[in-house]
């Protein structure tokens, strides 16, 4: 009975993991924020006592940088290599720096961000209740999904693996563990130890990495696009939503006519076993483009969470998102044909956000099997932003990857999160317990009333240095992508800038835990960077990527 009951434990401890939707990681959340405060002091306090207090780790942490990074920032040439020395100066200089931004500049950009999320959620909340109503049977249908899923946590062991960190300490170790990471990059740009040595030849320029994120917004409709548009430009459109409201502001927010937005598949209801779309044709750029919408219901969150693998494309890949993309491709794929054949010298473009996204870079991985055969050989393009790892390896895919760019933003968590992070992530909570620590002084290092020790810092970092086994359907899967533009805005500058980084480096970087991995994956948080970038550096960007 404890046995099953642990295995039922880290099962659903796996599921709110998995994605950041779940009561789980909103309750994981609400505690990182109540001790927003003290995780705030601790941060002043690392600012001034750094070297002192934990060089163990945060030694380990800066051998990783020693290669030059590849950096574009709207405050300097795009493409820069430094020496090591100088980088961590400017990282840990950079957001003290004089600022740009006065503080009510600073005070009104925080108040449209918190505007922009409240009504993101609101958007998610009616969607997935409206998807609830009318569609009653597809709890039902995800049964067997969840089976399926909780089957493979127990054939492979997983379960068992991660019930030995379940008991009442896992918030309090969770929280431990953000500071102690904290505390290790702390002066480091993490981007830095993931960076590519060269930079893609081809890869698209800011203004692009801006246009097909707005795509990439308006598949969710205009719930979604109305956050966007909060919190990049301060503006609030009240008009009441119907179906021609949304195609008219879908139609605005691309710069597409409406005549030109061919599909729409974006509403409450419809079939399940598909993604919602759009199809548009951009006639002044020459391409076909179909953006992909993200998780905004409730048999898409399982989607998300049912993380094993299985065999596609002469690789593995995230098990129910690679069905999906199949099923979206048989519902949609006539149409790109028929557009394809009607504008012969077009290119399709796939472009989604999240799930979106890690369904857009599956289909791209199709659409390059046999020359291009499943687009009778037309060239395709793909822009993943906040991708899941959802493919392995990356060299049975080649030709396909280097069509593909994904993004990150800030601390987003999900294009960490597979069964293969999450593994790890438990493997340094067990780190942390088996240091006994007592209660009392666990109670100050979650508080930040106490300092981190050299025995703690070594515990995980000797933790993080250990590579666990990959598992047959969970091996480290990766974005499918040549590069991913990882973004950051520096809050006190006003500043924005994008690194260029490896995917497959990415892959086997920890989960940082921190106040915002989650609020970090917003869409509109994506176009706000995206939005000052290319208004700033498209000419530099353009000039680089074609020389």
């Amino acid at each position: 009975m404890a046995v099953a009951c642990r295995r039922s434990i880290s099962y659903w401890i796996l599921m709110a993991t998995l994605t950041w939707r779940t009561s789980m990681s909103r309750a994981l959340l609400a505690s990182f924020a109540a001790s927003a405060s003290s995780y705030r002091r601790v941060a002043s306090n690392l600012d001034s006592n750094s070297s002192g207090l934990y060089p163990s780790y945060h030694r380990q942490s800066r051998l990783l940088l020693g290669f030059q990074d590849r950096s574009f920032s709207s405050d300097q040439d795009r493409f820069s290599s430094r020496p090591a020395d100088e980088k961590e100066n400017s990282a840990r200089d950079e957001d003290t720096a004089s600022p740009i931004w006065s503080k009510a500049t600073r005070s009104v950009r925080e108040l449209r961000s918190g505007l922009s999320r409240i009504f993101s959620a609101a958007g998610f909340l009616s969607s997935s209740t409206t998807s609830l109503f009318t569609d009653r049977n597809q709890l039902q249908r995800l049964k067997v999904t969840v089976d399926a899923f909780q089957n493979f946590l127990t054939s492979s062991g997983i379960d068992m693996e991660l019930s030995e960190s379940l008991n009442i300490r896992l918030l309090d170790n969770l929280i431990i563990l953000g500071r102690v990471q904290k505390a290790a990059f702390l002066g480091i740009d993490i981007r830095d130890t993931v960076a590519l040595d060269t930079v893609p030849a081809n890869l698209p320029s800011s203004e692009e990495w801006y246009k097909y994120m707005r795509f990439a917004t308006a598949a969710y409709g205009a719930a979604m696009i109305r956050a966007a548009e909060i919190d990049v430009k301060g503006k609030f459109d009240a008009r009441f939503l119907n179906r021609t409201v949304i195609k008219k502001r879908m139609s605005e927010h691309v710069g597409i006519p409406e005549n030109d937005l061919v599909v729409l598949d974006v509403d409450f209801d419809g079939n399940t076993k598909h993604l919602r779309y759009f199809v548009a044709v951009d006639h002044a750029d020459k391409k076909i483009v179909l953006a992909i919408r993200g998780t905004f219901s409730l048999s898409e969150i399982v989607t998300d969470v049912a993380a094993f693998s299985r065999p596609f494309c002469g690789g593995e890949a995230h098990s129910e998102m690679a069905t999906v993309a199949e099923r979206t491709w048989e519902v949609v794929g006539p149409t790109i044909l028929k557009l394809l054949e009607s504008n012969p010298t077009y290119e399709l473009v796939l472009t989604g956000h999240s799930l979106g996204a890690g369904c857009a870079a599956l289909l791209n991985i199709m659409c390059h099997q046999d020359d291009n055969k499943l687009v009778n050989g037309r060239p395709v393009r793909c822009f993943a932003y906040a991708c899941p790892p959802v493919f392995a390896p990356l060299e049975s895919a080649s030709v396909a990857i280097k069509a593909c760019t994904g993004f990150i933003n800030e601390e987003d968590v999900v294009p960490l999160l597979s069964v293969d992070s999450v593994r790890h992530v438990f493997a340094s909570i067990r780190a942390i317990e088996e240091l006994n620590i007592p209660w009392r002084e666990r109670m100050k290092l979650v508080t930040g009333l106490a300092d981190l020790d050299e025995r703690l810092t070594d515990a995980v970092g000797n933790a993080n240095q250990k590579r666990l086994t990959p598992l047959d359907g969970a091996p480290v899967l990766c974005v499918p992508a040549q590069a991913s533009v990882w973004l950051r805005e520096k809050k006190l500058s006003g500043k924005f800038d994008a690194k260029i980084c490896d995917p497959v480096k990415i892959s086997r970087t920890p989960i940082q835990i921190g106040v915002d991995m989650l609020q970090d994956h917003f869409v509109s948080r994506y176009e706000v960077v995206l939005y000052h970038l290319e208004e700033t550096e498209q000419t530099a960007v353009t000039e680089y990527t074609q020389k």
